[in-house]
């Protein structure tokens, strides 16, 4: 709440990124629209945060290594007991 009204917020893409953002505003009571141009999670755009998709790069180790990086970072998670 800002200045006696709610705050209500509109995210554009429901990637990674912006469903997260979504995800945390709502969690602080925050109105949230999201618009979406296909299903949540479905790509990615040219000019987004989401670097960690594997699809389609080349160099094809460089495709390996974006897959490897979520997979590296839960292991490590669930080793340390925070997932």
């Amino acid at each position: 709440m800002q200045n006696g009204k709610s705050l209500r917020v509109v995210v554009v893409g429901a990637g990674i990124v912006g469903a997260s953002i979504a995800y945390h505003l709502a969690r602080r009571q925050v109105a949230v629209t999201v618009l979406e141009r296909h299903r949540p999670g479905a790509g990615a755009s040219s000019h987004s945060f989401a670097w960690i998709n594997a699809f389609g790069k080349e160099p094809y180790p460089y495709h390996d290594l974006n897959q490897e990086i979520p997979r590296s970072l839960l292991r490590g998670y669930l080793a340390k007991g925070r997932v």
